[in-house]
């Protein structure tokens, strides 16, 4: 009776394959031929870069992950590919770049987030939301330092009012 052997690492074969030339390219892996110094050469696999993908098996090349996104290496389909941070796709179609006044931090995002009250972002595809600074604050989703308004400090009204407020009190009691 026959024994199976397994492919090399990155190659598959179909199923009831009976030789080892029957190897191909897996999924998520090119063919890349090498010549030795006596002229002669050998096939591999390589796993495809970072960016890239292939989900077919066979020598064929490896793909490119749409504009603005990157997969990992070896991946082995387009839903692999990932937006980059500072873009968003928000169903798995091309992706976009967050507007001013939003951002994403990380990969794969299917939104981008609004800057938080106090924060601003003025450029496309952030990364975050840039502080409005020491005694400023914002709106939500904020797209310039210019929206950017001078706040009272934490308190100060509370603390005009006691006063007023005791003021009136003492008033009150000479009368």
């Amino acid at each position: 009776a026959a024994s199976c052997e397994s492919c090399p690492a990155g190659m598959a074969a179909r199923a009831h394959s009976v030789s080892l030339s029957a190897c191909q390219c897996a999924a998520g892996f090119t063919a890349l031929f090498r010549y030795g110094v006596d002229g002669g050469g050998r096939g591999e696999c390589v796993p495809c870069d970072m960016g890239f993908y292939k989900s077919d098996v066979g020598p064929g090349p490896c793909t490119s992950c749409p504009p603005n996104s990157i997969s990992a290496t070896a991946s082995t389909g387009k839903s692999a590919c990932l937006c980059n941070a500072g873009f968003r796709s928000e169903h798995g179609g091309l992706c976009e770049s967050c507007l001013p006044g939003k951002f994403a931090a990380s990969l794969g995002q299917r939104a981008c987030a609004e800057c938080q009250p106090g924060s601003f972002s003025s450029t496309m595809a952030a990364v975050r939301c840039e502080p409005c600074g020491a005694g400023r604050s914002s709106k939500a989703a904020a797209t310039s330092s210019m929206m950017c308004a001078k706040t009272e400090i934490a308190g100060a009204a509370w603390c005009r009012d006691v006063w007023v407020w005791a003021w009136v009190l003492r008033v009150w009691a000479y009368v």
